[in-house]
Order: C-alpha cells, then structure tokens, then sequence
C-alpha cells in the first residue's frame, strides 16, 4: 500500500492502476504502508516543522487490488 499527500483535491493517476486516481491534486508519495496487528494500514514519516498548521489531504492506495481508501484531511497541530 502506498500513502499519497498534497494541500489540494483534485486528481492525480496512480502509476500502475490505469483508471484509478487519487483525489488529491499533484499529490505527492508520502511512503509505504504496513499492515498492523488491527488489519488497518500505517505509515511513519517524519513531519517537517514547516508543516506546523498546514492542512494536507492523505489517501492509501492499495496498489496489487487497485483500491483506493477515502479521502482524509488534517491539520498538523
């Protein structure tokens, strides 16, 4: 599974899922997802300090089914 990010929606194709998009405008790879214990799919990175107050939009995509999660935005305290 593959985690995308941006401060936009929109549409960017995902590269070996033809006809799938994310619904984030020119987003970005943020990394690679594991499975945890619960079943759920998590990503560790590291936050620049400037992103302190930016809202940013993220959305897993599970690249061998070609599923996409829903869409999530947040806010960095």
């Amino acid at each position: 599974m593959t985690f995308y990010y941006g401060t936009a929606t929109g549409s960017t194709s995902v590269p070996g899922c033809t006809g799938l998009d994310v619904d984030i405008d020119s987003a970005q790879v943020l990394g690679m997802a594991t499975v945890g214990s619960n079943g759920a799919a998590k990503c560790f990175t590291t936050v620049p300090s400037g992103w302190s107050g930016l809202k940013v939009y993220l959305q897993c995509v599970e690249i061998a089914n070609c599923r996409k999660s829903n869409l999530v935005e947040f806010t960095f305290p």
